[in-house]
């Protein structure tokens, strides 16, 4: 088909149950990782994958930080998604943070090239954190992670880049920023850019948004639209829940055709 593309990204789903996130490939769909990495790698395509920062109770991997002591404390029930009972990563402990490198480290050194640093921004008051509590960890608890994040996938691949969703002042400094769940419609569109605009003039020089938005099912027409406002913008990713996903091929063969040309555009070497 012929579209430029350079990194495919796998969302909630490579783990043993969907969004029951444990940093761990599920064996049955995912048998070789490092082999998939290094033959997307040879074709050209480097590989997201999704991750974020609560653990959900009762899991392998609840157990083991529990036993770490690295989650922080909460004196009411937390639950991922409004539906999954979790503990938060406690980004305030130094034990904490290098537990958690650990995690992406594995996954970087199989052949992952980025991190998406997905959620962040659900710490409550009643947490408690090795040196805060939940209200001054609020607004922090998104740095710290983004640092984590971008940190150790610096030095394991010596490419500073993650794909955060939350920020805070200073997080300019481990990009890149997207602006979270868009919808799609053409006055959520203008939200998102007006947004980005402003979060470029606060000091992110890299931002971005789902392009065709993530909640609804955009027409062919918006979906041309969004692909003409991200091809100027510093990164690009096409995503979106279903019914109707947000690859080029899921719309009309003229759509196709307009979204190829753009693409080829931003693709274009000016040398």
């Amino acid at each position: 088909m012929n579209f430029p593309c350079d990194v495919i990204h796998i969302d909630t789903g490579w783990f043993k149950r969907d969004w029951h996130c444990d940093w761990e490939f599920d064996k049955k769909r995912f048998s070789d990782p490092e082999r998939m990495f290094k033959e997307a790698r040879e074709k050209g395509f480097r590989i997201s994958l999704w991750q974020e920062p609560y653990v959900i109770k009762d899991t392998d991997i609840w157990r083991e930080a529990k036993k770490k002591k690295v989650l922080a404390k909460n004196k009411a029930p937390f639950l991922f998604q409004l539906r999954y009972p979790a503990s938060v990563i406690d980004f305030s402990n130094p034990k904490a943070v290098d537990w958690y490198k650990g995690l992406l480290k594995r996954l970087l050194d199989m052949g992952a090239s980025a991190i998406k640093v997905d959620f962040g921004e659900g710490i409550e008051p009643a947490m408690k954190f090795l040196k805060y509590d939940g209200r001054q960890m609020h607004n922090l608890f998104p740095l710290l992670y983004n640092k984590a994040a971008f940190e150790i996938t610096k030095e394991v691949t010596n490419d500073g880049v993650i794909w955060a969703r939350s920020a805070y002042a200073g997080s300019q400094r481990y990009p890149i920023h997207w602006s979270g769940d868009n919808s799609a419609n053409h006055e959520n569109m203008l939200c998102s850019l007006r947004g980005g605009l402003s979060l470029g003039l606060c000091g992110f020089s890299f931002w971005s948004q789902d392009t065709g938005a993530f909640v609804g099912t955009p027409t062919d027409e918006l979906y041309i639209r969004w692909t003409q406002l991200s091809i100027f913008q510093s990164h690009i990713r096409f995503h979106g829940a279903p019914p109707r996903y947000r690859e080029p091929w899921n719309y009309e063969p003229e759509t196709q055709r307009i979204v190829r040309n753009f693409l080829n555009l931003r693709y274009h070497d000016t040398e």
